[in-house]
């Protein structure tokens, strides 16, 4: 028997509707009666088979919820692809409760039912940091749109810390503008450079978040030297004081 899933039609409830007076004749009695039991049990069919169809769907394009799923890969301090990628912590900044799923081992995740609004997107994992994903809005935050229901962050690839430490670094006023020497441990040679971004701001409390200027410079030799014109030098700093603050981070890959 083929059964097809659906609701009872306003014909079909009317069959099992009792309406006037019962007929003095048995037989007419006992044929209602027993038309009466037989579409009872065909409506408690329908309802059994009605929810045995309710099935699980996924949201349609303007519902109030998403999925967002995203790869990356891991590598270690250099340029080597790691051969797992699994166990970096990925959230959704500010959400409470905290949202958050973890990569597996070929660097895929996924989050499901997101509601639809504006997030920052955080990795974290041991060995490795914490990474923020702002996406391209002006706002600093990634949009999780209506029209977009399944939303895809584009790949990250994530580097191992670096061992690079900064161990000195000096300047000295030359023709033209200023040499900054800068020396690394360990130090960069012919089989690795060694990567150095400096972070300069008119505010004493500069690092890699509060800054107004940064530039990466690269070398294979230890240590390395920078020369900086009078013009970029005196744009570093502060016109009032004339004082201008450097924060230097080394790396062993540019980040």
């Amino acid at each position: 028997m083929t059964v097809v899933c659906g609701r009872l039609s306003a014909t079909s409830k009317a069959y099992f509707l009792i309406t006037g007076r019962i007929a003095d004749n048995q037989n007419i009695l006992n044929v209602r009666i027993e038309m009466n039991r037989l579409l009872v049990l065909w409506f408690f069919v329908f309802l059994l088979i009605g929810s045995a169809c309710n099935t699980y769907e996924l949201p349609s394009v303007g519902a109030e919820v998403g999925s967002i799923s995203g790869t990356l890969n891991l590598y270690d301090e250099g340029t080597t692809i790691m051969g797992f990628s699994g166990g970096v912590k990925i959230s959704l900044e500010g959400t409470d409760p905290l949202i958050y799923t973890f990569s597996d081992e070929f660097g895929r995740f996924e989050f499901k039912r997101v509601p639809f609004g504006s997030y920052v997107v955080i990795y974290e994992k041991e060995g490795y940091g914490t990474f923020r994903y702002l996406g391209e809005e002006d706002d600093g935050k990634f949009e999780h749109r209506s029209e977009v229901v399944n939303f895809k962050i584009p790949h990250f690839e994530l580097g191992e810390k670096s061992t690079t430490q900064i161990r000195d670094v000096s300047y000295e006023k030359i023709a033209g503008g200023y040499q900054f020497i800068v020396t690394t441990d360990p130090g960069a040679s012919q089989s690795g450079a060694r990567y150095i971004t400096f972070f300069t701001s008119p505010n004493p409390e500069v690092d890699k978040e509060n800054f107004e200027i940064i530039f990466t410079h690269w070398d294979y030799s230890n240590p390395q030297s920078l020369f900086i014109s009078d013009g970029a030098f005196e744009n570093m700093l502060d016109q009032v004081s004339g004082k201008g603050y450097m924060r230097v981070y080394g790396d062993s890959y540019p980040s």
